[in-house]
């Protein structure tokens, strides 16, 4: 029996030096290996025999990997922890993960080192797939290329964190895993908290790279008060510059930021006519914040009737970008105190905000063009109207107006005791006064 012992563990040994000499790297589960070896050529798979191996090079070495399914240097199986501290892996490819795979349960540590030149279909140089873990502290990752994810692409539920003290952001990934490190950075905002950081090569907003869905939220918006709006392919422009996301890269990216707000279903009822929307409030709704979606049932919400919220107790409410109007008594004896009109507004209706005793301030931007008779009538605590295209505005007794008193409006204060107050019974109107043509007279001849 000790001499089939003996036998057994000289071949067990054999087997592991063969394995050894054939594949750079034996990681077994719940091992961490801090090593980079030079690289011999795999030419079987182990992986069906429970051992995780790929082909490792030094930083002077130079060589290419087989193709195979998953990580073309480093395959990190189930309960490993594998850290790079040095050395350069290059010109390898697999399906997933150009460089590296690190499965369920695993962690790859990547402190210095470089990894450029592989590829992938997914994940040029790392692929993280659900519940893998994957720290990035220092190191390079330059000229990788796949069709999903040049530098990385990472599954759901799995754990990305950039830097000593940057933290778990989910970092810098689409829906669907996707990380794109390029000349951009764009930062998304929702409800004030940055909550996704994606690396885009363009400036293009691109909305299936956003965090939240149309139907979650208020659309995407260039300023944090959201009046500007922007859409699918629009180029944006870059508001400053960011540090890349790799520490250790001397990079800088331009930044762009991008806003939105959680939209608030439950507290909504909607209408849908055609391929349009209309929405109001449901029936005792008494909430701090509502939020419009920019679509419902895959339709845009395009406004809400008259009424939609008159009497409502609600603080404040924030707008999708199709929503063109203000209906009529639409917000009249509510409780709002705070909404920003998009530059999409063109129109604000008759008695819109009629008797709001505690909206506090507000701004008519460019876009509107027509105030409704008496829209702020009873707005006790309006002291701040802000307009943002001062000039040609007038103010007329008839909803189609020959005539009119053309108004100065640079005086945030006096604006608000005009609109009112002094000419609240008024409709005001942003234009040329289009005059009255004389009547014709005829000549008969006698």
């Amino acid at each position: 029996m000790k001499k089939l012992s003996k036998i057994i563990g000289l071949c067990f040994i054999v087997l592991m030096t063969v394995i050894t000499a054939i594949s750079g790297v034996v990681i077994f589960g719940n091992k961490t290996s801090d090593n980079i070896v030079p690289e011999i050529k795999k030419e079987i798979d182990w992986q069906e025999l429970g051992v995780y191996f790929a082909s490792v090079e030094e930083e002077t070495g130079a060589s290419t990997a087989p193709r195979t399914m998953k990580g073309g240097a480093v395959y990190v199986g189930p309960g490993v922890e594998f850290n790079v501290r040095a050395g350069t892996f290059s010109n390898h490819e697999a399906v997933y993960g150009g460089a590296f795979y690190v499965d369920r349960d695993a962690t790859l540590n990547i402190y210095a080192g470089t990894i450029k030149s592989n590829g992938a279909m997914y994940g040029g140089a790392i692929y993280v797939a659900e519940g893998g873990t994957l720290n990035l502290y220092g190191g390079e990752i330059i000229y990788n290329n796949a069709q999903e994810g040049p530098a990385i692409y990472v599954e759901a539920n799995s754990t990305v964190k950039v830097g000593e003290n940057i933290g778990d952001l989910g970092a810098f990934l689409d829906k669907n895993g996707y990380a794109d490190f390029g000349e951009f950075q764009m930062k998304y905002y929702v409800d004030g908290a940055l909550t996704k950081v994606v690396e885009q090569k363009s400036a293009s907003f691109r909305n299936d790279l956003t965090p939240l869905t149309y139907e979650e939220c208020n659309g995407w918006f260039t300023d944090s008060e959201m009046t500007t709006s922007v859409e699918d392919g629009d180029t944006l422009q870059y508001t400053g510059n960011s540090t890349y996301v790799m520490q250790t890269l001397d990079q800088s990216l331009k930044t762009i930021n991008l806003y939105t707000s959680r939209a608030t279903i439950e507290n909504l009822d909607f209408t849908e006519s055609g391929e349009n929307v209309l929405v109001s409030v449901k029936s005792g709704v008494s909430a701090e914040k509502i939020v419009l979606p920019k679509e419902y049932n895959n339709k845009r919400v395009s406004g809400f009737s008259s009424n939609a919220f008159k009497n409502a107790n609600i603080t404040s409410v924030a707008l999708p970008s199709d929503v063109k109007a203000i209906p009529e008594s639409a917000f009249s004896g509510s409780t709002i105190t705070k909404i920003n009109l998009s530059e999409n507004i063109t129109t604000i209706g008759d008695l819109a905000f009629n008797n709001c005793t505690n909206l506090t301030s507000i701004v008519i931007p460019t876009s509107v063009i027509k105030i409704g008779k008496s829209a702020f009538s009873g707005c006790t605590s309006l002291t701040n109207v802000t307009f943002v295209k001062t000039d040609n505005w007038y103010v007329a007794t008839k909803a189609t107006p020959t005539t009119g008193l053309y108004l100065t409006l640079t005086d945030v204060a006096e604006n608000a005791t005009m609109l009112t107050n002094t000419y609240s019974a008024r409709y005001w109107f942003n234009g040329e006064i289009t005059p009255e043509e004389p009547p014709k007279i005829t000549f008969t001849e006698i």
